[in-house]
């Protein structure tokens, strides 16, 4: 009897614990979003990013400007009608509006300021006509403009791009950018990749918001979007009916303006199917959204559970001689993640050039009697922005190659080859990262991999005892048939660290699971030592490959159209068990967790 009162006293506790989390969190879920920049950490020297995609009218230039820490998405939504946010809106770093949308009369509810404007081609006509509000008061404000290439060509001076370069000779310190055909094309393929459906074929059009959520995600490093209903709001019973625009009061209902368009058979926005993207992408970035509020009190919610259901089970094993909960597995994933900016590279790459080796890489400790005497001598190059280019067959077709060239730094892998799919790589190399197995084939192609790109880095990765052996000769003789190739190696307490940071994030030792690491894996760590933001083009996500329907059959590598699928190779070695293999998908997994810590994002597919 003892035991149930007990047990029944416990649940109560545990419940009203529960309940009171819950409330509490969805009164707190605003003030993340409403920190004035400062108030939390102290003050950061921005830096000017480029953003490839964005071009700035007449020029052409891309969009140069700093990150912002945080961000306010104002939808145009009439849910914003007697929100009073005005002032939250304000006090963020950066604050993104869509279209026409005014701020003259709606401060309270809206906010008064304007960092950068999403806008329509069909709404361009719509600022045409209140120029002097728009552009003459707003001047700081930076305006981006979308849409297809017939009315945005450059060359061909579209209809939309004429109106544009009009506005700028009236107003010459507006700043001005449209999307590029790629930027384009690129928001296509997200759409595509995330319904499975492509964009022309289901008769979509895509959303200012749509743009204005991919452009918030490149640009702010926590995102606070104002006044968006959830993918299921319109399906409630009892939902409220607002204007589809605050300052269009009385005119189209919300709720029934999305209904129609996402079940039109062509030419419809599908604002519904695009929530629901949003509401994935807020699990994996820093998003919230509120009034109302949806993703956050979603996660609240879930911690409350969480949390009661942790309480019940150390309450419950506290009367028990028997341990019910296994600590141990609950302090492994309570762990921090790594931090693999604090690595340094200086000390685990070493340089192979002409006749010397580093001494390191043969044994010995007497650093100071064999110095080199060629090239730098720790590997210092750092980079603010850099691409990664897979050996994926994904990425043929996409025409990103003028995209890949403009990145401050390029990595690739392997012996993947630029000549014939410039089009679609580049042919920029700044880094290349190449297994101790694939060294061969690149050195025995100097033209393509050392002479056509001379500024490249190579680094070269191995276990130590067959680098030591004899690949390391190899190395070091074509360093010396080649004085300009600078060449590094993976040092054997680097590779060790390596093999700790796979069992770290995957629980597994690599060596009693039969794993090998992927280039990729090491390529991935090097990006993070050397570069502050990473773009990886051409990398499925970890799921990719479970989709039902299957994804279309793909070559496991660009250059090798015969060569075997790739979410097949992905398949059979991820869990076969006899001999070694390597874990792609592990590896993407992990990957996917390293996203929002080290500023990494993925395209060509995208991620969610």
């Amino acid at each position: 009897m003892k035991t149930l009162v007990r047990l029944f006293l416990t649940l109560v506790c545990v419940a009203v614990v529960a309940v009171l989390y819950v409330l509490l969190c969805s009164h707190a879920c605003l003030r993340p979003c409403c920190w004035a920049p400062g108030e939390r950490g102290g003050p950061v020297a921005p830096t000017s990013l480029s953003f490839q995609g964005y071009s700035r009218v007449p020029d052409g230039k891309p969009l140069e400007r700093a990150l912002c820490r945080r961000c306010a998405v104002v939808s145009s939504s009439g849910q914003m009608l007697g929100s009073r946010l005005g002032q939250a809106i304000d006090g963020l770093e950066c604050v993104l509006r869509m279209n026409h949308a005014p701020t003259a009369g709606y401060e309270e509810d809206v906010g008064a300021r304007s960092t950068i404007r999403v806008v329509s081609h069909t709404s361009v006509p719509l600022l045409l006509r209140n120029q002097p509000y728009f552009f003459q008061q707003s001047q700081e404000t930076l305006y981006i403009i979308w849409g297809p290439a017939k009315k945005m060509n450059r060359e061909k001076v579209g209809s939309t791009y004429q109106a544009l370069l009009k506005v700028v000779e009236t107003y010459p310190h507006l700043q001005v950018y449209t999307l590029t055909e790629e930027k384009m094309t690129y928001c296509d393929n997200v759409f595509q990749n995330e319904t499975g459906k492509n964009r022309m074929k289901s008769g979509s059009f895509l959303s200012t918001g749509w743009f204005t959520m991919i452009l918030a995600m490149e640009l702010c490093e926590q995102i606070c979007v104002f006044g968006m209903v959830s993918d299921s709001y319109c399906r409630e019973k009892n939902h409220s009916s607002v204007p589809y625009h605050y300052f269009e009061k009385g005119r189209l209902d919300e709720c029934r303006m999305y209904l129609v368009h996402e079940q039109a058979r062509r030419a419809g926005h599908r604002f519904i199917t695009e929530k629901a993207i949003f509401s994935r992408w807020a699990k994996r970035r820093n998003i919230t959204f509120t009034h109302p509020s949806w993703a956050g009190g979603q996660r609240a919610a879930a911690l409350g559970v969480l949390f009661a259901l942790i309480m019940l089970l150390i309450i419950y094993s506290s009367g028990s001689r028997n341990e019910v909960f296994p600590y141990s597995r609950l302090r492994g994933r309570a762990r921090r993640p790594p931090d693999l900016k604090k690595w340094g590279v200086k000390s685990g790459y070493l340089p192979v050039c002409g006749n010397k080796l580093h001494p390191s890489l043969l044994g010995r400790s007497d650093t100071k009697s064999h110095l080199l005497t060629c090239g730098p001598q720790t590997l210092t190059a750092r980079c603010h922005q850099c691409v990664v280019v897979t050996s994926s067959s994904h990425l043929l077709g996409t025409h990103l190659g003028t995209a890949i060239n403009g990145a401050e730094c390029t990595i690739r892998m392997n012996d993947a080859p630029t000549t014939g799919y410039e089009v679609d790589v580049g042919n920029k190399t700044s880094f290349r990262v190449v297994a101790h197995s694939s060294l061969y084939r690149v050195l025995k192609r100097p033209q393509e991999f050392v002479n056509k790109t001379p500024e490249t880095i190579f680094i070269f990765w191995g276990p130590p005892a067959k680098m030591q052996k004899s690949l390391l000769k190899i190395i070091q003789r074509v360093s010396a048939s080649f004085p300009n190739m600078t060449a590094y190696v993976v040092s054997p307490g680097r590779m060790k660290q390596f093999d700790d940071l796979f069992r770290g994030e995957t629980g597994k030792d690599r060596e009693k699971s039969r794993s090998w690491l992927s280039t990729g894996w090491f390529t991935m760590v090097i990006a993070v030592e050397l570069c502050d933001t990473v773009h990886v083009y051409g990398m499925v996500p970890p799921n990719y490959c479970g989709h039902r329907p299957p994804p279309r059959r793909l070559p496991y590598h660009y250059y090798e159209p015969k060569g075997p699928d790739e979410c097949t190779t992905y398949i059979h070695n991820e869990r076969s068990r006899k001999g070694n293999h390597h874990r792609f998908i592990t590896e993407k997994r992990v990957f996917a967790s390293w996203a929002g810590l080290y500023n990494i994002t993925f395209s060509h597919p995208a991620w969610p």
